[in-house]
């Protein structure tokens, strides 16, 4: 095929592939706002196995047409090696971040009440039991942050003005990170900025993209049970295996650097040290937990993992950091998420030994379906606020979408029982 042709072509399929997207996005947001599965249109189901079989056909003919397209006669400017040039906001970068399939189970979250070395805030320990879900395998990345600022030129770039953040800040004129950092974790973000990046990669791929709670979070950096170490690697400290304030590099590494030994049973990497890592989860104690903070309540997000300007204690995988969503600095980061279809099991008391899951498996539609039925809008904001929970920072549309982010947010966290038990007080005539 003639290159100019080969070229036209190559752009007519992309619009195609860009518009097929945007219907199987639409069909989501359809299916969404339905409570039971059997309430989806047997044309809907149609059309999305229609869009993604098409979807399917247009990659592959993309891939195929780009090998013939010849290179351009004149090389087009280059950035530096390790920038990559922003692409237009019309044609962002849509590359996912590499994710791994944390297998559903139990685990241990937390720390023992007699250990020494662990924050009063990180006990008592607990077993929970988490369904499948995805989980980066590395920190979003510079080079990753990049293309979400070319298609959002409005979105300010990753700067604080402190001398300690000097060598982190973006140029605000080019919205280019530093030079040399391209596979470092972006850092100087806050926890709206993640979240706003999770926005725009769930729009740009049609998926849903989220940040970790910290219960995935220490699931995947931990393993399942009945593993109880300390650091990803295992339980003992070693030195030189990952970036905290012991090995003196005073910035932040190459999310790679340590992969081959700062790698978790489920093979996630860079999760002790580097950068300290958002969650979605709001700061509060453990269920159990006597201590009391003044911290507890309030709007800090949890983050986890330490970072490099912090010391070994702080990089164990039980410790828990907190932030406003608003806090940008130096050694804050974030890696994604993304959830996987599957039943919800709840916490289960640490001492069983059987390995078995917990009795009473929820079925989260007919739970969905009995909360949409049993509370008006002003009662399901009053449940909200009695379970901690921020009614209007679920996601979802109309009073439907609300619970049904509602039950995702407890499923997330291994705690549905606790949203159950506190409707049965409020509806002790209903049957849960």
């Amino acid at each position: 095929m003639d290159p100019n042709e080969a070229t036209k072509e190559l752009a007519s399929l992309r619009r195609q592939l860009a518009e097929e997207r945007d219907n199987l996005r639409l069909i989501h947001e359809r299916k969404s706002k339905c409570v039971l599965e059997t309430e989806i249109p047997l044309t809907l189901i149609k059309e999305e196995r229609r869009c993604e079989a098409k979807i399917a056909e247009l990659e592959k003919e993309i891939a195929e047409l780009e090998k013939q397209v010849a290179e351009p006669a004149e090389p087009l400017p280059q950035s530096p090696p390790d920038v990559p040039a922003p692409l237009p906001p019309s044609e962002p970068d849509i590359r996912i971040p590499e994710t791994l399939l944390i297998p559903a189970g139990s685990f241990w979250m937390g720390s023992a009440r007699d250990d020494p070395e662990a924050h009063d805030n990180e006990k008592p320990r607990r077993e929970l039991h988490l369904p499948n879900y995805w989980i980066a395998r590395y920190p979003v990345t510079n080079a990753q942050y990049t293309h979400f600022l070319a298609d959002n030129p409005h979105h300010p770039v990753p700067y604080l003005d402190e001398e300690r953040s000097a060598p982190y800040n973006w140029d605000s004129q080019t919205r280019k990170y530093p030079s040399g950092k391209g596979d470092h974790p972006v850092v100087l973000v806050s926890w709206e900025d993640a979240a706003a990046y999770c926005r725009w990669l769930s729009r740009v791929t049609g998926g849903y993209y989220r940040l970790p709670t910290e219960e995935e979070w220490e699931k995947a950096a931990r393993g399942g049970r009945p593993e109880m170490r300390r650091y990803p690697w295992g339980d003992e400290w070693r030195s030189g295996v990952c970036n905290t304030r012991e090995l003196g590099r005073n910035g932040t590494t190459s999310v790679r650097e340590f992969e081959e030994v700062n790698r978790s049973p489920f093979g996630i990497v860079d999760m002790a040290g580097n950068v300290w890592e958002w969650t979605d989860s709001l700061y509060g104690p453990y269920p159990g937990s006597s201590y009391e903070r003044s911290h507890f309540g309030a709007p800090r997000r949890v983050v986890r993992g330490g970072s490099w300007i912090n010391s070994s204690w702080d990089a164990r995988i039980s410790c828990r950091g907190r932030y406003e969503p608003g806090v940008r600095r130096p050694y804050l980061g974030f890696r994604i998420a993304s959830d996987v279809g599957a039943a919800v099991f709840g916490a289960r008391a640490p001492g069983d030994g059987s390995g078995e899951e917990m009795p009473g498996q929820v079925n989260r539609v007919r739970l969905r379906q009995l909360i949409a039925d049993h509370f008006d809008i002003e009662e399901l904001r009053t449940l909200c606020f009695d379970l901690g929970v921020d009614y209007d920072d679920l996601r979802g549309e109309g009073k439907t979408g609300k619970v049904r982010e509602l039950v995702a947010h407890f499923e997330r966290r291994g705690l549905v029982h606790e949203l159950i038990e506190a409707c049965k007080r409020e509806r002790p005539n209903v049957r849960w």
